[in-house]
């Protein structure tokens, strides 16, 4: 959406050809149903932090199951929501993870300071929570 906002100020302001703006147009538009595409893929997921390590649990809508170490970065704080992007280790690109405190409210602080800790270099024995 930020993206065809964006291409509406350049049009405005540049006053390109209309088969330019015809162009990014549709190359925004591309990009909006092949996001929505991959965001409704997952159905379910659990985020597991082990002192050392990230991993990442998804079921997808199809019925299969992927997971995957790798490593978490806060892009968007709001107390109650956590946007975070998700990278597995040796692959490129990621992923984004929307985290709200209502489905966990018992482990959201647990959560909150497990993706602002730094990486142990042991793993702990003991689970976390306990």
């Amino acid at each position: 959406m930020a993206a065809l906002i964006c291409i509406t100020l350049w049009a405005y302001q540049t006053a390109p050809s209309m088969l330019r703006a015809w162009v990014a147009f549709c190359l925004c538009l591309l990009a909006l149903v092949f996001s929505v595409r991959l965001a409704w893929g997952f159905k379910a997921g659990e985020l597991v932090w082990d002192g050392s390590t990230w991993a990442l649990h998804c079921q997808m809508r199809r019925g299969s199951v992927w997971a995957g170490d790798g490593t978490v970065h806060v892009l968007l704080d709001l107390q109650l929501v956590l946007l975070l992007r998700w990278r597995a280790t040796g692959v490129w690109g990621g992923k984004w993870i929307w985290l709200e405190r209502r489905s966990e409210p018992s482990r959201w602080h647990l959560l909150r300071c497990a993706v602002y800790s730094r990486a142990a270099y042991e793993p702990s024995k003991e689970p976390i929570g306990s």
